[in-house]
């Protein structure tokens, strides 16, 4: 998946990898990795 806001200054790759999502965040040129898995990341 791929996502970038309106001015493509921040994009966001993604993909599944097992049971978890892995990606890249950039804005401008800085940029982190990240790794979401299922009931670890919940943000509520």
């Amino acid at each position: 998946m791929t996502l970038a806001s309106a001015d493509k200054t921040a994009r966001l790759t993604a993909r599944h990898q097992g049971d978890t999502v892995v990606g890249r965040l950039w804005i401008g040129e800085k940029h982190w990795d990240f790794t979401a898995a299922p009931g670890e990341t919940d943000v509520f």
